[in-house]
């Protein structure tokens, strides 16, 4: 039994909580940490946790700790890591590994000085069973050799509104969303960018100019094997949360969730044929969020590292930031 401390307890700190807790049944959440005594207390009460803080490097001192899971805003992953890894603990942090390049190369230096422990970042996707079969069937030589990765990362409409706020500590859109599709589309090309030319603006909330930031982009990128990536990120969709991913091959095309639906019924009505999206990213992703924390878990017990490495943690980081840089300048970025 590998026993887990988690710090954050918001929105996903707490879907990842509940999933230690219920569904993953090799790992126990002894404690958690949060900054408010009335969250930590709340929580804490409600599901029986044993230890409980609102100071983090107190949580570190406890050695009936396992590991470590990080479920905070992105301002302070980078630092989070280092303490918990240097401490001796194993980690699990969200996505991304910090907001600048430079946080994610210290956070992955002091992962590779501490080999023994486990480190994995929360790329849920790959844990996604469709994208995760769709990576087998690549391998296997369906569609030959993939040539160009294009992803779609749409947020719901009804979410805009709530987003600015979040920027100074979680970064912009591009720090929040498109960090997935770059882990994915180095996952299936097997390569790295080389160059990124961005477009885009705020063509329905104006507010995020202030910020530098968008609502909604569009990103091409070569990569240094001469393959292809079109990435769009957007928090406008007025249907749902939206992520679709296509993978040409030289034999072939590969699509997985072309329409964002939330189940296999359509409903026959006035308005036509209808089908219901899914509302947001977690109702999307729930088996991956599930499978990724598992396979982490699984690791640790086993003793052995997951796919996911520090590397590509920050490479994620990295062309993000390259990637936002296109769209400041207006310029070509060749890395």
């Amino acid at each position: 039994m590998v026993n887990t401390g988690l710090i954050g307890l918001g929105t996903l700190g707490t879907k990842h909580a509940e999933n230690i807790m219920f569904k993953i049944p090799n790992a126990n959440l002894l404690a958690v940490c949060a900054r408010r005594e009335s969250v930590i207390n709340n929580f804490g009460d409600k599901y029986n946790i044993k230890y409980r803080y609102t100071d983090y490097d107190e949580m570190l001192k406890n050695r009936e700790i396992d590991a470590i899971v990080i479920a905070t805003s992105v301002n302070v992953h980078s630092s989070m890591v280092i303490k918990a890894l240097n401490a001796g603990f194993n980690v699990f942090v969200e996505k991304p590994l910090g907001l600048t390049t430079e946080e994610a190369i210290k956070a992955e230096k002091t992962a590779e000085e501490n080999p023994e422990q486990v480190f994995m970042t929360g790329f849920m996707r790959r844990f996604d069973p469709s994208y995760a079969e769709a990576k087998r069937k690549i391998e296997k030589g369906l569609i030959g050799d993939p040539v160009m990765f294009r992803g779609y990362s749409l947020d719901p409409d009804r979410e805009s509104e709530k987003t600015r706020e979040r920027r100074k500590n979680n970064g912009t859109w591009f720090y929040e969303m498109i960090v997935h599709d770059i882990d994915l589309a180095r996952w299936f090309l097997k390569s790295e960018a080389e160059s990124i030319r961005t477009i885009g603006g705020c063509y329905k909330y104006k507010k995020f100019e202030k910020d530098n930031d968008i609502d909604n982009a569009c990103t091409l990128m070569r990569f240094k094997n001469n393959t292809m990536a079109m990435l769009y990120t957007g928090r406008t969709a007025p249907h749902g949360s939206h992520v679709e991913t296509e993978i040409v091959g030289t034999e072939g095309i590969l699509r997985i969730n072309p329409a964002a639906r939330k189940d296999k019924i359509n409903i026959y009505n006035r308005e036509g044929v209808l089908s219901e999206s899914a509302e947001n990213y977690y109702e999307r992703f729930k088996e991956a969020f599930v499978n990724e924390m598992q396979e982490f878990i699984n690791c640790i017990e086993q003793k052995r590292k997951p796919e996911i490495t520090a590397y590509d943690s920050r490479m994620a980081c990295e062309t993000a930031n390259s990637v936002y840089e296109a769209y400041r300048t207006r310029k070509l970025i060749i890395l």
